[in-house]
């Protein structure tokens, strides 16, 4: 070997031989919830006030405005100020009472209807038996007395009356058995024949009120003088539709007649 070679070997063995650089030991992990060595723990940050936008700092207004208003209602300054307005607010919010629910009306009965108030005074109830020189006159009084009792218009007693028997005064048996309209009567009526009797006239005039109130009023449903009279004066009888014409044509007048007197 030449000196050169020996020289480069020796070269080569120092390099092999020379110590390793020192290494930095390899950090263990860090338990759970533990900062580890490695990574830094950031430092906190000072905190800062943000500034609010201008859209909240205008709804901080809007409900200090709703505050007032409130104030405002409570107290009743808003009244003066906006009554309309302000009223119908307080009334949603409970602090301004609503107005009161109007009553109803009720309905007004029809004209033809005989389950009603007297449309006539007890002055007319007389012009009309006195107009056909009726043996009734003397108890006109009781006429509208028992119109009232029985919840029955006596303009329609009168109507009927005068149709069948001009208020007992065509010299028919109406007169004798009191019964001026022909009724047959309730069961608990005394009979002459087909039709009721009555001994007296306050009699007589009570029992048409009761035949037509239980009969027809209570027993039937039918108040009307449409729906009344095909059963009180049958078709195959009467002139149905014609004795509807005249009760109404003679309840029109007689009701003219009473409110001209006032």
């Amino acid at each position: 070997m030449t000196p050169e070679e020996r020289e480069q070997l020796a070269s080569q063995l120092t390099v092999i031989t020379a110590p390793l650089p020192p290494t930095a030991p390899k950090a263990l992990p860090a338990k759970a919830g533990e900062p580890s060595e490695e990574t830094p723990v950031p430092s906190k940050a000072p905190t800062r006030r943000l500034a609010l936008p201008g859209r909240w700092r205008g709804m901080r207004l809007g409900v200090f405005a709703a505050i007032i208003c409130l104030a405002l209602l409570g107290t009743g300054l808003a009244e003066g100020l906006a009554p309309t307005a302000f009223h119908f607010g307080g009334q949603i919010l409970g602090l301004v009472p609503a107005p009161p629910t109007p009553t109803p009306v009720p309905a007004k009965p029809a004209a033809d209807s005989i389950f009603q108030h007297p449309t006539i005074s007890v002055v007319e109830v007389s012009r009309v038996l006195q107009s056909v020189n009726s043996p009734i006159l003397p108890y006109a009084g009781d006429v509208y007395a028992y119109g009232i009792q029985y919840g029955i218009d006596p303009v329609f007693a009168l109507a009927f009356w005068m149709k069948e028997s001009r208020e007992a005064s065509d010299g028919s048996v109406a007169a004798v058995d009191h019964n001026p309209g022909y009724t047959e009567g309730l069961g608990t009526d005394t009979r002459v024949g087909r039709w009721a009797y009555w001994a007296t006239w306050p009699e007589g005039i009570a029992g048409w009120y009761r035949y037509m109130r239980v009969f027809f009023i209570d027993g039937l449903g039918l108040t009307t003088v449409e729906s009344i009279l095909p059963i009180y004066a049958p078709s195959t009888e009467n002139n149905t539709s014609g004795y509807i014409a005249f009760v109404l044509q003679k309840v029109a007048d007689w009701r003219a007649e009473s409110a001209a007197d006032g």
